[in-house]
């Protein structure tokens, strides 16, 4: 879908107003094949070749229910595992995503991890996030005791401040069950996975710039109620040319059950005044 309005303009902050936190990234694992853009491999320590695998969300042995998911996932059965002298130490892993325009991030999912339990308790799973500056995996999250499914959501912000050398313009993370050596344990899943997030330039004073001559800004939007006008994605235009002239702003693919609105200001942050053209003001829902 696009949709174009023309304005009169001079200088123009242009903000776009939608609904809630915006989730940037989804994987449900419904499929019955590992997703695109995932990969498997040995983690460090690993050396066996049993994998995750997709198209269930059952684990197959009565008592397990409890750590099983409703619908698909991504499983590792250990149990299954017929080759109980190797070390299993799998990584699933997604290869990289663009979260630098993205601020007060979270990393939300589904999971479930059922340990073997004899003197002690056998089955580790990880959450990791990669860190370029040390070429290697950092832990995000540990869990090493019975844990019924069920959805975490942890704070992502924070963790990136804390190790900056984290690439976010390609940023990789994943999940690593570790059967600790004991040749088989039980099993654990990953359910839907998330990052949520909201947008960098979500007030006028952090608005992004705009060129003229036809030069465009894309991001996905997602728009809280932090400014005090309202909008939650804010670009920024000046025109360099001494005479009024028309300018035109498109927006293309705008989905958003809500609506959206499109509100055009004139002026400095803190003082703006919404420009009016023709009888119209300039705003515009769709």
């Amino acid at each position: 879908m696009k949709t174009k309005f023309t304005v009169l303009a001079f200088l123009l902050f242009i903000s776009f107003f939608s609904f809630g936190q915006e989730t940037i990234f989804h994987e449900d694992f419904e499929g019955s094949t590992m997703p695109s853009g995932w990969s498997q491999s040995n983690f460090t320590g690993g050396n066996g070749t049993w994998n995750w695998t997709f198209g269930s969300g059952e684990f197959g042995w009565s008592g397990g229910e409890a750590y099983e998911f409703t619908s698909n996932a991504a499983i590792f059965n250990d149990l299954l595992n017929s080759d109980n002298t190797s070390h299993d130490v799998r990584l699933l892993a997604y290869q990289g995503i663009n979260l630098s325009q993205y601020e007060s991030l979270s990393l939300e999912y589904e999971f479930s991890l059922n340990v073997l339990i004899t003197t002690d308790y056998y089955g580790i799973l990880r959450v990791v996030i990669y860190d370029q500056s040390i070429s290697d995996w950092r832990t995000f999250k540990i869990y090493q005791n019975n844990v019924t499914t069920r959805v975490e959501e942890h704070d992502l912000e924070a963790f990136l401040t804390s190790y900056p050398g984290i690439s976010r313009s390609n940023f990789r993370f994943g999940f690593v069950y570790d059967d600790e050596g004991k040749g088989y344990t039980k099993a654990a899943g990953i359910g839907d996975v998330k990052i949520n997030g909201k947008i960098i330039n979500d007030s006028c004073e952090q608005a992004f710039w705009l060129q003229p001559g036809g030069i465009t800004h894309s991001s996905k939007i997602g728009c809280d109620y932090s400014d005090p006008y309202g909008y939650g994605a804010w670009y920024h235009y000046v025109n360099t040319n001494s005479t009024i002239r028309l300018a035109e702003i498109w927006v293309e693919n705008a989905v958003n059950t809500g609506g959206v609105e499109i509100q055009i200001y004139q002026g400095n942050c803190g003082s703006l005044t919404p420009v009016i053209y023709g009888p119209y003001e300039a705003s515009k829902y769709f």
